[in-house]
């Protein structure tokens, strides 16, 4: 419940004039009286990081909207979300929409139909699409390691909002961080494609790429196949990636949210090996080098600034 007040009040902050957002938002406290409650604590506690943020961001420095949240909608949902004003699928959404999904912390391991396993990370979410003609999967929110079964009749196909993975038996990883999609293979190729390229990129077993919104050239890079989705066993490997995109997948095994109080942080680069079953030392970790700290303001946020 509290994740969903966090959804609808940065919503509205973001766009305060739409009607349907505020319809939205008085529909939920609507439901009851412990979600009246659980409102006006979240709304407390949203305006005390604001205020920390505020303290830290030049008067200069204009808002980032995180505009990827439109990359992930599809299908009624979509229609929903956007009546609602909202650019990333919301928790109630979510629900609706996905097949599969994952808490915080928990990792699930999934046999498809079709012979193919998933192992969908936390805080995650699939819809999976499988029948005589199409073998497709949309990640809708969070991380996943697919191990595709061969048919060579039907290709595999993820999707990750704007960027599509097609392969006909292979092993990757696939992820979806703050404002970038990434791509690992361990076995096999894969070709990867999004709206910002003309042709689709051929990865082979050790390849990563990223797709980050509103930037090219995409980047890419090589690791040793062995490694790739070592979150299935406890760490996180990253190499030249944001600060922004470490610590949202690092997040998804802490309970409490997360937020990059410092906006020029955000696109900070790093490089390292996070040890996952001590979230909250391993996001000290990523930020460290650049001065920064991680504050717990309450048990459901944490702050990351430089003081």
């Amino acid at each position: 419940m509290y994740r969903e007040a966090f959804e609808l009040l940065t919503r509205l902050r973001d766009d305060p004039g739409n009607p349907a957002l505020h319809i939205c938002a008085d529909s939920w406290r609507g439901r009851g009286t412990m979600y009246q409650q659980v409102w006006t604590r979240a709304a407390g506690i949203d305006f005390m990081s604001r205020q920390i943020v505020r303290a830290r961001q030049p008067p200069t420095v204009a808002k980032r909207r995180l505009s990827r949240r439109s990359l992930f909608l599809g299908g009624t949902a979509a229609t929903l979300a956007a009546a609602c004003g909202t650019l990333f699928l919301p928790p109630l959404m979510l629900r609706a929409t996905a097949d599969h999904l994952t808490t915080k912390g928990e990792i699930r391991n999934l046999q498809l139909s079709d012979g193919s396993a998933v192992a969908l990370g936390p805080d995650s979410a699939i819809r999976v699409r499988i029948d005589d003609s199409t073998r497709q999967v949309d990640l809708l929110k969070g991380m996943a390691y697919f191990d595709v079964a061969p048919d060579p009749a039907k290709p595999f196909t993820v999707m990750a909002g704007a960027v599509s993975v097609q392969v006909l038996g292979t092993s990757f990883d696939l992820s979806i961080d703050a404002d970038s999609v990434s791509v690992s293979v361990e076995r096999g190729i894969v070709e990867t494609m999004s709206n910002d390229m003309p042709v689709p990129e051929r990865l082979i077993a050790g390849d990563w790429i990223a797709f980050t919104e509103g930037e090219t050239p995409t980047i890419r890079g090589k690791r040793e196949a062995s490694t790739i989705a070592s979150w299935r066993n406890g760490m996180v490997q990253v190499e030249n990636e944001t600060v922004a995109t470490v610590v949202a997948r690092i997040a998804r095994w802490h309970d409490a949210r997360v937020v990059i109080a410092d906006p020029s942080l955000r696109n900070r680069r790093v490089s390292g090996v996070y040890n996952l079953s001590q979230p909250e030392a391993a996001l000290r970790a990523v930020v460290a080098p650049f001065g920064s700290n991680v504050r717990r303001i309450s048990p459901l946020m944490l702050v990351i600034s430089d003081i």
